[in-house]
Formats: C-alpha cells, structure tokens, sequence
C-alpha cells in the first residue's frame, strides 16, 4: 500500500503542499509571538518606537547623512563644470577641424584645376 502511495504522481504535490502550510503556520506563529513578546521595539538607529522621540545619536547619524549628501551635490556639480568645460574645448577642436578640412578641400580643388590641360 505505501509502494502504490509512493508511485502515485499526484504524492509529491500533495506532500509539497502539506509540507509547505506546515512550515507557514509555524514560521506565522513564531512571528506573532515575536512580536508579542517583544515590548521595547526600538528602531535600529536608536529612535524609540513608542514614544516617536529620536535619540541625539539618531540625530548625529542624520546630520551626518546630510553632510554627505551635501558632499556628493558638490563633487556633482564640480563634475558638471568640468564636463562643460570639456565640452566647450571639444566644440571648438571641432570646428577648427572642419574649418582645416574646408581649407584643405580648395587647396586640393585648385590643386586638381593648375594639373589639368586645357
């Protein structure tokens, strides 16, 4: 009886499932109780839940987040005026580039005209 249990092709799906709100429930329950038990919440950077008062090392860490944004929002711009500053040469190579290539253009026009008979 259990070898034809076994052999069944519907067995593993109907263990799989067992097994699954087995381990739902518990992994639920334990869960619940955590948070059951669990009177003194606090959050991970000192700020107490239950009172919603932030602690002064609550505080530090946020001003010095802050200090660091600012950081970045600088070196970000700083990067910006270098990349117009960088962009503005690179138009100007360029158009010195087409105007030589213009100039080369009649040389090499005229160039052909002296060369051919007539």
């Amino acid at each position: 009886m259990i070898a034809n249990l076994l052999a069944d092709p519907w067995f593993p799906a109907a263990a799989a499932f067992v097994f699954g709100v087995i381990f739902g429930w518990l992994v639920r329950s334990v869960s619940i109780a955590d948070a059951q038990n669990d009177s003194t919440l606090s959050g991970e950077l000192g700020e107490d839940v239950h009172d919603g008062a932030p602690s002064a090392a609550f505080k530090e860490q946020i001003n010095g987040v802050k200090a660091e944004i600012a950081s970045i929002r600088e070196l970000l711009n700083e990067n910006d005026a270098e990349a117009d500053s960088l962009r503005a040469l690179l138009d100007n190579l360029d158009a010195a580039i087409k105007r030589a290539n213009g100039r080369l253009t009649l040389i090499a026009d005229s160039m052909e005209d002296d060369q051919t008979p007539g």
